[in-house]
């Protein structure tokens, strides 16, 4: 019975007819309705990166090795077409701002593509990103999908996600860079680029999680820590993840438009301008007109939200609840008399007052 117990905890669970279960910027994602009846476990493990030693690496994950690595010179070079420091930057103010148009503040001025990161955000937004494509190889090119079934009837995020003609191509051209004699990876190297790009310019309609983007940033809303149990995200820690896929997207269409338009630098504006106006402004039916829009309601409800260290009362108003304690309306009045006697004892006894 403890087994079967410990089982159902790790299985995530739609909120059904539950009222008191309901989170409502949870609802307003439809995460648990696309997450219903996975494993926690199994949630975790379909976006984490392979071990970085090579003799921990399984066999079947040795291109997904390389593809990451790939991927990681992909986005590396794509910095440098930012950095101050760098004799490749092409970035100028106004191609930043034309990144940004999405969001314009209370001004009416967009702010600017902010291209500076420090290394160790360098290194967090850039392995966000990796785990999408490990989600991707993971989940959507192999052919098991991942995930298991609880019954025969279930849906596993495979059976929604419907990958375009431009990411199926792209991740052929992958296949193939990897089983030729390309030492450099420049060919792998390119169509990762390709893959990258596919994933941001996918319109969705009305079914947001048939996109690779969208059902994975479903995953990253399970904080699943070791083996077992798995909470959900809150909404600060969670658009964190947002913030990182929005700035490496960014990132990574700016470099491609310096790449389609290296033959007339001139051109990289224009480009930017069709790009973005398309596929990545909130009004877009893209992976990233939701995740923008899922962004501007989140900081709305991150503000709203109760602190960490605040009290919480229960609906019938006898409960309240401070940082994992509960404490009774009756125990109320015996906890003033026992802070009250325990401050007069410090005072007359101890301190002498």
């Amino acid at each position: 019975m403890k087994d079967d117990v410990e089982e159902q905890a790790g299985v995530v669970y739609d909120f059904g007819e539950s009222r008191s279960a309901r989170i409502p910027w949870l609802e307003r994602t439809a995460f648990p309705s696309h997450l219903a009846k996975l494993k926690d476990e199994e949630i975790k493990s379909s976006y984490e990166l392979p071990p970085k030693k090579e003799l921990d690496v399984d066999a079947k994950d040795a291109d997904l090795v390389r593809i990451l690595a790939a991927a990681e010179a992909v986005l590396r070079d794509a910095y440098q077409l930012c950095s101050d420091t760098s004799p490749s930057r092409k970035m100028t103010q106004q191609r930043a701002n034309i990144l940004s148009e999405f969001y314009a503040r209370a001004s009416g001025k967009a702010d600017g593509f902010r291209y500076y990161k420090n290394a160790s955000t360098l290194v967090k937004y850039f392995t966000t990103f990796k785990q999408l494509l490990v989600y991707y190889y993971r989940v959507v090119h192999s052919e098991d999908g991942h995930f298991t079934r609880a019954d025969p009837d279930q849906k596993v995020p495979k059976d929604i996600i419907q990958p375009t003609a431009q990411q199926t191509q792209a991740v052929g051209e992958i296949m193939d860079a990897l089983s030729g004699e390309d030492e450099d990876d420049v060919l792998l190297k390119h169509a990762v680029r390709r893959l990258c790009l596919a994933l941001i310019c996918q319109t969705v309609g009305s079914v947001p999680f048939r996109s690779p983007v969208l059902s994975f940033c479903a995953m990253l809303s399970r904080k699943v820590r070791g083996k077992g149990r798995g909470l959900w995200e809150d909404p600060g820690s969670f658009n964190s993840h947002l913030s990182a896929l929005t700035w490496t997207a960014q990132l990574i269409i700016f470099d491609y438009a310096c790449f389609h338009e290296q033959e007339d630098e001139d051109q990289i504006p224009m480009f930017l301008t069709k790009i973005c106006k398309k596929f990545f402004q909130q009004l877009a039916e893209t992976p990233f007109g939701h995740i923008l829009q899922w962004r501007l309601y989140l900081f709305r409800v991150g503000k709203a939200a109760i602190a960490k260290h605040q009290a919480r009362w229960s609906l019938d108003g006898q409960t309240v609840g401070y940082r994992g304690v509960e404490l009774q309306m009756a125990h109320v009045s015996q906890l003033v008399v026992s802070e009250y006697q325990q401050a007069h004892s410090l005072l007359y006894n101890e301190l002498l007052f």
